[in-house]
């Protein structure tokens, strides 16, 4: 507990690690207002509308009244298996009707049509909340998550790699790794990197999160259905409410959303963790980890439509692209709950690599 209490103290004291988070945490807040545009959106004017208070602008309370009559009866005429032909003809155009890769597909969207039936049947539909096309705050919540995970999943890289080659750097391996025991630091250096990203996680998506909620009124908005037509928002070429996979609440996604950046920034320490073991300098790794990142992120495009696409769009580079849509329909190459798949894979990924390095490293050591 006294090493881990040291390293981690390492981590504190470090003042680029630090300044880094301040940079993180300034960029977010002054992204997040810019995002919000509080001069622009007249989001005090309309919550009274929202929530039936008599205390609502008129101008806001006719033009809530107007955007619900337009948009109340959308699911009436929402039809998944229509969006899927219509998505699979502009996104996937070579994959022939009789393949099954398409028969996969089509599959989930025949689930999803059977969701917007139970959507439509139930009051899941009708909640309210601040109309989606001219106030977008769904898109506004996910990119603050967006930002916030990125800047997270780079802070926990360094963080981790600081610590683990810090004997190295500091010419002290010989010294400190001599012996069995001081080859156990480097385990007590991952729970201290691994502890450190979690909470400085925490704090990066924190404090937008708090400004979020100050600036824009949400008491009794957090229960609404994700999927309430309320939340209609335009996606690249269609417009449509967002479809979950199951019933789902604005806070519930939020939070489950949440738990997934943990389990990113957890999987990402762990992967840094093993890489470190192979290589041995926090430069390869840190160089390697970007160049990783960004090929996988731009694997997919390179991939032909198929099985082998959808397994090169499981990484968190695509999961963190996508995080706008998470537990939502979007591609018709993502499956049922691909999010928790694709962590579940990386999580083994992680588990391995972290595993099999501290094997090799406790055995060999320098």
């Amino acid at each position: 507990m006294r090493i881990f209490r040291y390293e981690f103290k390492k981590l504190l004291l470090c003042p680029f690690l630090l300044g880094l988070l301040l940079v993180f945490a300034a960029f977010d807040v002054v992204m997040l207002f810019n995002d919000l545009s509080p001069k622009y959106y007249n989001y005090d004017g309309i919550y009274p509308a929202i929530i039936g208070s008599g205390a609502a602008d008129e101008g806001a309370a006719e033009y809530y009244l107007s955007f619900r009559e337009n948009f109340s009866a959308i699911y009436d005429e929402l039809d998944m298996n229509e969006i899927f032909r219509q998505k699979m003809a502009l996104y996937y155009p070579s994959v022939p009707p009789e393949s099954a890769y398409y028969k996969w597909a089509q599959k989930n969207y025949m689930a999803l049509q059977e969701r917007v039936e139970e959507i439509r049947q139930t009051v899941e539909a009708g909640g309210d909340f601040y109309p989606g096309p001219a106030y977008k705050l769904h898109k506004k919540l996910c990119g603050l998550l967006s930002r916030s995970l990125l800047e997270s999943l780079i802070l926990t890289a360094l963080a981790m790699l600081y610590l683990m080659d810090f004997e190295r750097i500091n010419a002290a391996e010989g010294l400190v790794y001599a012996t069995k025991c001081g080859r156990s630091v480097q385990l007590k250096k991952m729970l201290a990197g691994g502890t450190f990203s979690l909470i400085s996680s925490a704090l990066l998506f924190a404090l937008p999160l708090s400004v979020f909620a100050a600036v824009v009124p949400m008491k009794g908005l957090w229960r609404t259905s994700v999927s309430a037509f309320t939340l209609t928002e335009p996606t690249t070429f269609f417009s449509y409410p967002f479809v979950t996979w199951a019933k789902m609440s604005v806070f519930g996604q939020l939070a489950a959303s949440l738990g997934l950046c943990a389990l990113l920034v957890i999987i990402t320490a762990a992967v840094c963790a093993g890489a470190y073991f192979a290589v041995r300098n926090s430069y390869l790794v840190m160089l390697g980890a970007g160049v990783a990142f960004l090929g996988m992120l731009l694997l997919p495009y390179a991939v032909p439509a198929g099985t082998m696409h959808t397994l090169s769009m499981m990484s968190p580079s695509v999961l963190w692209y996508n995080s706008g849509m998470w537990f939502i329909e979007f591609d018709p190459a993502r499956g049922k709950w691909f999010e928790a798949a694709t962590v579940a894979l990386w999580a083994g990924i992680g588990a391995l690599s972290a595993a099999a390095g501290w094997k090799r490293f406790k055995r060999c050591g320098i």
